[in-house]
């Protein structure tokens, strides 16, 4: 029988789920699955009015 395989603590996804919103990145979907495997999809809300100048600048720069 093999060994189970180790899953993240709720505190390391809390961690970079509170990371990922620090760099701006609003819509996050944090997926864990019982062979240990995480997958993080991140994306910007849809809502193009609170876009300020500043952010369509880095957006367009790649800058955080």
């Amino acid at each position: 029988m093999m060994p189970r395989p180790s899953l993240p603590k709720a505190e390391e996804i809390a961690g970079i789920a509170r990371l990922l919103r620090a760099e701006g990145f609003e819509c996050i979907c944090i997926e864990t699955t019982p062979d240990g495997r995480v997958s993080i999809t991140m994306g910007e809300a849809d809502t193009a009015s609170e876009i300020t100048p500043l952010k369509a600048w880095k957006i367009q720069r790649g800058a955080a």
